[in-house]
């Protein structure tokens, strides 16, 4: 097996620029350990077998739908990563998440300047960071 290196093995994210991760729908996900190290445990007889560090990725991963609203779907857990779906739910939930005014209209809104931040703090999250109720805040 080849050893991940990152001069051979050039990543790029498939991340679309200027989307926007807070709309509902379902999103694949991959996280992997830093360096690929095996963290959460080991195939034995073709079988995952969770060791304790897995058995807690695998319940806060369970647990997601309790803090945001999103549901999971498929999911894996392999010895050095997370394969997993995750679909964020209608927008008046997300914007619930975000603390924002289920009752507002906040996409049509003509008073924001960054549309990537919460109408509540205009301007108050950097354009390239995590913006609240996003895929990203959620990972």
């Amino acid at each position: 097996m080849t050893r991940y290196d990152p001069n051979i093995h050039h990543r790029q994210s498939t991340r679309l620029k200027g989307y926007d991760y807070t709309l509902p729908g379902a999103y694949f996900v991959t996280i992997v350990t830093q360096g690929r190290e095996c963290l959460f445990g080991q195939i034995a007889d073709s079988e995952m077998k969770l060791n304790p560090t897995g058995q807690l990725v695998a319940a806060l991963w369970q647990a997601m739908p309790l803090h945001f609203p999103i549901s999971l779907d498929i999911w894996v857990l392999m010895p050095n990563h997370l394969h997993g779906i995750i679909i964020i739910n209608d927008h008046t939930l997300t914007r619930e998440c975000r603390g924002e005014a289920a009752g507002d209209n906040i996409v049509d809104s003509p008073k924001r300047v960054n549309p990537a931040a919460s109408p509540l703090q205009p301007g108050s999250y950097p354009p390239n960071g995590t913006i609240p109720g996003s895929l990203g805040a959620i990972i």
